[in-house]
């Protein structure tokens, strides 16, 4: 079996090294930091990914998934460059995936979509109703354009203003609600995703898995 590495340093773990899992990687707990100040998720834990797919606080990023030099990417639909200047649609965990919304319609009846769900046909975003055979594709590829309204903690919605924090890969949460999966502690600070349920644990529940 190939050596497992970190997913920063690309260095092979050692024997007594303290790792951490995150993003569906893991790393040396000392390589998990802030892409640009290169200090520890600490504080809160949360963070946001800039254009390169790095992970860094929220306040070192001016804009979330714009690298330094504003580059935007490309549209996945009409494939010319995103930019500042104009709305874009952002999808996926992190917002990664991004659109400009004149070019986010419905490949079918090619009408906006209004915050209601949707379905990605072979790259291309449709309405539900426009599907000729809705049961051919996973119930999992519905998406919705207003799921971060919603704490993945608790399942209610946020308050206008309310506070809240994202976590990578899963979801918003009420920060009383971001709590480790088994003990139900506070992940304030360093926490850690589950091998297999994907779920936030707290260091100390860390140790059994």
């Amino acid at each position: 079996m190939p050596a497992k590495l970190c997913a920063k340093c690309d260095k092979e773990f050692q024997p007594g090294e303290s790792l951490l899992n995150a993003l569906s990687k893991t790393w040396h707990t000392h390589c998990f930091v802030c892409g640009k100040c290169q200090k520890p998720f600490n504080t809160s834990g949360s963070f946001v990914m800039d254009g390169r797919g790095n992970p860094v606080h929220e306040e070192c990023s001016t804009v979330a998934g714009q690298d330094d030099n504003g580059d935007l990417g490309d549209c996945p639909l009409c494939h010319k460059p995103l930019s500042g200047t104009e709305p874009i649609v952002s999808l996926g965990a992190g917002g990664q995936e991004k659109y400009h919304q004149r070019c986010f319609l419905c490949h079918k009846c090619h009408n906006p979509f209004q915050g209601t769900a949707f379905f990605m046909e072979n790259g291309k975003p449709c309405h539900a109703e426009c599907v000729g055979n809705e049961t051919n594709m996973a119930k999992s590829a519905v998406q919705s354009l207003s799921s971060d309204k919603f704490c993945n903690g608790c399942g209610k919605e946020f308050e206008a203003y309310g506070s809240r924090r994202y976590v990578e890969d899963m979801g918003h949460f009420h920060p009383q609600c971001f709590v480790c999966n088994s003990c139900r502690t506070s992940l304030e600070g360093q926490f850690y995703v589950h091998p297999t349920t994907n779920e936030p644990t707290c260091q100390k529940c860390a140790i059994f898995f």
